[in-house]
């Protein structure tokens, strides 16, 4: 699961590509749950998140994803994308957190 935080849009959608596969989910009160069964528990590399606010404008955000699971071995990434004014450019760096 990937869980994405967004401080400029609060409703829209939000999609990653992980191994070639695109996820959409949507944006509901600055948050998107994304989920696949098909992913391992080693997944990692950098990857593209698209945001989509609710005027249909798109940007694009680029994220590290570092292996990692919890205790019941369930594969669990959080994002911030901290771009507030929605222009593109994030005001700071996302931190990705691993829940334990």
């Amino acid at each position: 699961m990937i869980l994405i935080g967004n401080d400029g849009v609060t409703d829209g959608a939000a999609k990653v590509v992980v191994d070639g596969n695109g996820h959409t989910a949507p944006v509901s009160n600055g948050v998107a749950v994304i989920r696949s069964s098909g992913w391992g528990l080693d997944l990692q590399g950098r990857i593209p998140i698209t945001v989509t606010n609710a005027e249909s404008a798109s940007h694009i955000h680029f994220q590290t994803l570092v292996a990692g699971r919890t205790r019941s071995d369930y594969l669990q990434h959080q994002f911030i994308v901290v771009d507030s004014d929605f222009d593109g450019v994030e005001g700071q760096f996302a931190v990705q957190v691993e829940l334990i």
